[in-house]
Formats: C-alpha cells, structure tokens, sequence
C-alpha cells in the first residue's frame, strides 16, 4: 500500500511503476523469448488480432514497460504479448470475433 501511495503521490514513481519488483514478480516477468512465442502464436492463430496489434501498444505507454523489438513486427512488452496472446485464445475457443 505504500507504494502506491508513493506512485499517487510523486510521478516520477508513477512514471516506472512497471519496475517495481512487487509488481515484476505479479505482472511484469514475462521473458523477452516468451514474448516471442507468444507473438508467434498470436500470428499464427489470429490474424485479426495481428492486423490491431499496435492498438494494444496503449499499455506500454504508462509505467515504464519493458518494450522490446520483435523484428520487423512490432515492439512491445513481453508482457502485454502474454495478455494479447490470452485474449487472443479465449476468442479462438469462442468460436472468433469479428474487429472493425
């Protein structure tokens, strides 16, 4: 509770709360060779998710993500490949979803 009172309170705490070890060890410790895979799998499994990929760029914008390079692809977090490839399987499973 501290910290977040700190990250309320001062934005350069706010600004990297992402590094926060509490918060790697819960969210943030996804490998940079998971992500990867989970890139791979996301455009293997789901093109319409691969055609808005960089909307999802939006939750490494806050924070201090730990954004990486995936080739020619895209640069994202790890970690938020982790949450789009888990979307991504619960809309193959749903039987899809159309995107605009």
């Amino acid at each position: 509770m501290a910290f977040i009172e700190r990250a309320l309170a001062d934005y350069s705490v706010f600004s990297n709360f992402k590094n926060n070890k509490p918060y790697v060890r819960v969210l943030e410790h996804t490998s940079v060779e998971f992500g990867k895979d989970y890139l791979f799998e996301i455009v293997d499994t789901s093109p319409d998710i691969v055609r808005i990929l960089p909307k999802f760029k939006i939750n490494d914008l806050v924070g201090g993500a730990n954004v990486v390079q995936y080739g020619d692809l895209i640069d994202m977090s790890p970690s938020t490949l982790r949450y789009v490839k888990v979307a991504s399987t619960a809309i193959v499973i749903g039987g899809g979803a159309s995107f605009g």
